[in-house]
């Protein structure tokens, strides 16, 4: 018995209308998470792929905003405070003037003893507070400090604030320069350590000034002098405060021959930056920490005669015991730079 057309149809008009409804919901979904969709395409590897994205997104959100499709989601999202979550910031703050040495008397006309630098004093009573920002690379270092540090009696430690794939070159993935400031008045650290370079192994850069010629290679003269100034800006504008301390972290040796090559150059970035900043940044060698006297790449070193797995199996990563390694190293250079107190670095690990 053949069918009634006519109830063909009828079983297959349900089916079309809810293909009509799934296709309408998905244009305007579309519309509603332009401003996000374009966001993603920014945040893009520099080439083709990127530039594609971007041209696509950037008409659905011309749209979008024409038709005000937009502030449904900008509504939404400013309710439950994720108003600037799509907004693409790339502007690097960079201090005017970067903040005076401090002043340390070097000469006395008749000196009767020796001239002591005079340590600021922290103890139980007036704990330091420290800060640790950066890329992954700084999160198990981060996450030891938060547990090493406390027990010292003498210091608190902030949340580990690292966040995955940023670093200075592309502030519109993640802006540092943006977050720094704002964390630095929200938190006011007595120390600031930061570690950047495993995403800035790049020759593309956003956020570039005014008339700034786009790097071609990675490491060239115009790549170099502006993440200089993106370097020594942050320096300076954690040190901004007077008396705060930065403690640079340098990135480790690299199992890639290749990244490890970049990884030098930044270093040498970094170390040099630092150095024009006595007594506020000192530059932390984690090359020479994880390879001694210039050793291949390892997955492990030795200390006090034990050996510690410190990098993870990517070759890149560090790992909570290489953190420890990394914050044992960190309570070192604070017990010189101030007076905590009797405090002995050596009496601590993660498990002592």
């Amino acid at each position: 018995m053949t069918e009634n057309p006519d109830s063909q149809a009828n079983r297959l008009r349900p089916v079309g209308h809810a293909m009509l409804a799934v296709i309408i919901a998905l244009v305007l979904s579309s519309f509603l998470d332009a401003r996000a969709l374009h966001k993603s395409a920014v945040n893009q590897p520099a080439g083709t792929g990127r530039d594609l994205a971007m041209a696509a997104t950037g008409a659905l959100q011309g749209v979008s905003n024409f038709t005000q499709i937009t502030q449904i989601r900008q509504g939404i999202a400013n309710v439950v405070g994720l108003g600037d979550k799509d907004t693409i910031n790339t502007k690097v703050i960079i201090p005017i003037k970067a903040p005076a040495p401090p002043i340390v008397p070097t000469k006395l006309a008749k000196p009767t003893k020796p001239v002591v630098p005079v340590k600021e004093v922290f103890s139980p009573q007036k704990k330091m507070k420290l800060y640790f920002g950066g890329d992954s690379l700084m999160g198990t270092v981060g996450l030891a400090m938060e547990q090493i540090g406390p027990r010292t009696g003498v210091m608190t430690v902030e949340p580990a604030d690292f966040h995955i794939s940023t670093g200075l070159n592309r502030p519109d993935a993640f802006n540092w320069f943006s977050h720094l400031t704002e964390m630095l008045k929200a938190e006011d650290p007595d120390v600031v350590s930061l570690m950047f370079g495993g995403n800035d192994a790049d020759a593309y850069m956003s956020g570039l000034p005014e008339n700034a010629k786009q790097s071609e290679h990675f490491g060239d003269a115009v790549w170099e002098q502006e993440y200089r100034r993106r370097v020594g800006g942050m320096m300076d504008l954690a040190t901004q405060k007077p008396g705060r301390f930065v403690i640079w972290m340098g990135e480790p040796q690299m199992e890639e021959s290749a990244l490890n090559e970049k990884i030098i150059k930044l270093n040498e970035v970094y170390k040099t930056e630092a150095a024009k900043r006595p007594g506020r940044v000192i530059y932390l060698d984690l090359y020479s920490l994880f390879s001694p006297n210039g050793a291949k790449y390892s997955d492990t070193i030795t200390v006090g005669g034990v050996k510690k797995v410190v990098r993870a199996p990517d070759g890149v990563h560090i790992t909570m015991e290489g953190g420890a390694v990394v914050s044992g190293e960190v309570l070192k250079l604070l017990a010189r730079q101030y007076d905590l107190r009797n405090f002995t670095p050596a009496s601590l690990s993660l498990t002592g």
